[in-house]
């Protein structure tokens, strides 16, 4: 089993990003960044082996990986970049699960764990740029079609451009309602 968990930088909390062979439901959405083994990777920007999980202090849900069966893991750092000059690059922590408890890892299991985070900061990185991509060009859809009854001298009204541009950033904004009121005299 493998799971993600990223730094959310405002709360100092690991969240959880996904996973496979683990119920995420189940799981804790967030931890705390001091206490668990996906904040000690972020903060010490280093691979942590874990030889037995339920005999180390700072994993939580020791329940729950006992129902599955797993007791050792490789921790490794996951470093997404970030495409806006306001914004730091995503830190995160890639956890893979093993069966066997108190496990000898070997070195070449640590490498392979590193660049397998790498390829999927890589592919995470990858979907980010398209969903800029797509908002790009959603925004210039907008601005052509204002462009387009701007350009045929019909003038546009406020709700006209509020019907125009509403179904086009829903899918960014996942707008379910939405109204427009206007005072008049």
């Amino acid at each position: 089993a493998a799971s993600i968990r990223l730094l959310d930088a405002h709360t100092l909390k690991m969240l959880s990003f996904g996973s496979f062979g683990l119920d995420d439901f189940k799981r804790i959405s967030d931890i705390p960044v001091s206490k668990s083994i996906a904040g000690l990777v972020v903060q010490q920007n280093r691979s942590i082996i874990v030889p037995s999980i339920m005999k180390d202090k700072l994993y939580q849900s020791k329940k729950i990986i006992a129902t599955k069966g797993f007791h050792s893991l490789i921790a490794v750092p996951l470093r997404i970049p970030s495409f806006l000059k306001d914004d730091g690059d995503i830190l995160g922590s890639l956890q893979i699960y093993y069966k066997e408890d108190d496990r000898k890892f070997a070195k070449i299991e640590v490498i392979m764990a590193e660049m397998l985070a790498r390829r999927v900061s890589h592919v995470l990185a990858k979907k980010k740029i398209l969903d800029l991509k797509k908002l790009n060009d959603s925004k210039e859809q907008i601005t052509d079609k204002i462009f387009v009854k701007l350009s045929r001298r019909e003038g546009i009204k406020l709700k006209d451009f509020f019907h125009l541009i509403i179904p086009e950033i829903d899918e960014f904004h996942h707008v379910f309602n939405c109204s427009l009121f206007t005072l008049s005299e």
